[in-house]
């Protein structure tokens, strides 16, 4: 049997969607912040859990693959078009 619904624990609490101008390191610290105050050393390593530096979170930018987005998807519950900024150009995978 496969599984088509993510669990509640795998869903952040509070997950809005990127504003159209914001940078993805602002968009984690929104989450992060959103979320009680989780830290957000802790929020980029459950995110993105193979990226080599999660203490750099000023280098993610969403022109920047980051391991093909990580758990964000689903973390935040939104697609990888909903999570592309518009002015990207379609350079995210």
């Amino acid at each position: 049997m496969t599984k088509t619904e993510p669990w509640v624990f795998d869903v952040l609490p509070c997950h809005p969607a990127p504003y159209p101008d914001e940078c993805l390191s602002s968009y984690v610290l929104r989450l992060a912040d959103v979320n009680g105050g989780v830290r957000t050393w802790d929020l980029v390593g459950d995110l993105f859990p193979h990226w080599a530096a999660p203490p750099q979170v000023r280098l993610l930018r969403w022109e920047y693959p980051v391991d093909a987005w990580g758990r964000l998807p689903l973390r935040t519950q939104l697609s990888a078009d909903a999570l592309t900024p518009p002015w990207c150009g379609g350079l995210v995978p």
